[in-house]
């Protein structure tokens, strides 16, 4: 069997994996607090084009949920009026998931699905980028991790909005990427159309305009390969035309992801973005009632989201990770440009949250899995001189690595 044959098989075998874990977990857990809140949300805003309900989350990944049962269904959402007017999608969430005609376990398990199918595209897309950086065992390496990602398969089986904006964070950077090392309008508009879809997922995600700035600034800075082909007129050697074309590709970025902000809203302008990203900030500034370690607070600890990472962390995953950043020059090295997609976004990430007043769970860092499942993956192109030590962790050759990527 070709080696690429060998790996589009394992990689199928790792998705059916993480699906089958996904459907197992949909199967055997009830509702969790949020969710029939969400349900709700997303419902009302397809049924009444209203978004008063939870708008310090932006509302694409509730309709995404919501759609099937609206599709399937067409329930009619006649909420009472007193939770209407007080936009009470707890109670309102709860009249709907168990007070209709289908069953709760139905409808939850039908708007849980398409989380369970923006779960398997990350899975899917963390391998790729493995794959374009370090090769075939680098890919499958990825792939496991991922696939057997507890908070991964969890976040992927409820009617949330997490695993949404951990995708498409993950997929601004890898096609801001690609886009780096081949500059076409096809990937500068695919990430600016990425972060717009980031940006409707989850107010968190504005992180990645920052992430991709310094990405940008980091390349002009360090004199790296321009982040946008210059024009034949211009010199690319002056710091001015570098600087120029810094700046138009992140407003060009920023210009296609504001384009992507309206159609989330059902093209009822940027207002209700904008009035839910306030409400955001509000809430952020004042905090939420939190446990962590024997104390109850509103206010933040910065060590809650490190230790909660550490503890809900596999430890083999824990390890390759460790191992791949202290050895980065072992087997196909960590080079700089690589290191900036892929340790800048973690730490970009981490360090906000570690500040947040809303320690209410692991999963507001969950974006950061994915770029790490990555560095660990270049694990898989060590080569060990005793044959013994490459049962547990084979090398791929040479001829397979992608070091001409960034």
């Amino acid at each position: 069997m070709s080696r690429n044959k060998f790996t589009l098989l394992g990689a199928l075998f790792l998705l059916l994996v993480f699906v089958a874990q996904g459907i197992l977990f949909i199967q055997a857990n009830s509702q969790t607090v949020d969710e029939a809140m969400h349900l709700a949300a997303g419902y009302s805003y397809l049924a009444k084009k209203d978004f008063r309900i939870e708008p310090q989350n932006p509302p694409l990944i509730k309709e995404l949920l919501a759609l099937p049962l609206f599709l399937s269904y067409r329930l009619p959402f006649n909420p009472d009026p007193q939770h209407w007017r007080e936009a009470d999608g707890y109670l309102i969430g709860r009249d709907l998931l168990y007070n209709s005609t289908p069953s709760a376990d139905r409808m939850l398990a039908l708007t849980r699905f398409p989380n369970l199918f923006l779960g398997t595209i990350l899975v899917a897309l963390t391998g790729w980028w493995a794959y374009r950086l370090w090769g075939s065992w680098a890919a499958l390496l990825a792939m496991a991790l991922a696939s057997l990602e507890p908070n991964l398969v969890a976040h992927s089986s409820l009617v949330t909005t997490d695993i949404g904006v951990t995708l498409f964070v993950f997929l601004t950077v890898y096609l801001f990427w690609e886009y780096v090392n081949h500059p076409t309008w096809t990937f500068l508009v695919g990430t600016g159309i990425s972060t717009g879809m980031a940006l409707v997922a989850k107010y968190s995600a504005v992180l990645v305009i920052p992430i991709i700035a310094l990405i940008v600034a980091a390349s002009f800075l360090t004199g790296s390969k321009p982040a946008v082909p210059l024009p034949k007129t211009w010199n690319s050697n002056k710091p001015r035309h570098k600087l120029l074309q810094a700046a138009a590709v992140l407003l060009l970025i920023l210009f296609v992801a504001l384009l992507t902000i309206p159609p989330a809203y059902l093209f009822q302008g940027f207002q209700p973005w904008l009035s839910g990203f306030h409400q955001f900030l509000t809430l952020s500034e004042e905090g939420l009632p939190a446990f962590f370690l024997g104390e109850y607070s509103w206010h933040n600890w910065w060590g809650y989201f490190p230790v909660a990472f550490l503890i809900k962390t596999p430890m083999g995953s824990l390890v390759l990770i460790t191992i791949s950043l202290v050895f980065y020059r072992a087997g196909s090295p960590l080079g700089y440009r690589q290191a900036l997609f892929l340790v800048l976004p973690v730490i970009l990430i981490f360090l906000p949250m570690t500040q947040a007043k809303t320690n209410i769970g692991l999963r507001h860092i969950l974006p950061v899995y994915p770029f790490l499942f990555i560095l660990a993956s270049r694990m898989a192109t060590l080569r060990f001189r005793r044959p013994s030590l490459a049962l547990f962790l084979p090398s791929a050759p040479a001829s397979d690595l992608r070091s001409k990527y960034w």
